[in-house]
């Protein structure tokens, strides 16, 4: 029997072999691409999160968690592009707010 595990927070990739491809899930180049697009933002984000002040950086994560799980089932290229876009200035408009609390 063939199973893949994979925990996204941790990071971690493991396949326990045994079968002919039985249940395995295959991705196009593309959404194999936007995926790791996505986990790169996901990364970023928590990074700006940890030069916040103590005392928002828990909620600052909770947010930044809320709104990758609110979006995770999305499967519109297009607008998981736009997804990433937006991610992308609110982590710059974050950044930009926290340069002034260092």
């Amino acid at each position: 029997m063939r199973e893949i595990f994979y925990n996204l927070e941790r990071g971690w990739c493991a396949k326990a072999a045994a079968g002919q491809g039985k249940g395995q899930v295959i991705m196009d180049l593309k959404r194999f691409i936007l995926r790791g697009q996505v986990l790169s933002l996901y990364r970023e984000a928590l990074r700006t999160v940890r030069v916040a002040p103590a005392h928002l950086r828990d909620e600052l994560r909770r947010q930044v968690r809320g709104e990758f799980v609110a979006n995770e089932s999305q499967a519109d290229q297009v607008q998981i592009r736009y997804l990433l876009s937006e991610g992308k200035r609110k982590i710059k408009e974050l950044d930009e707010m926290l340069c002034g609390v260092r």
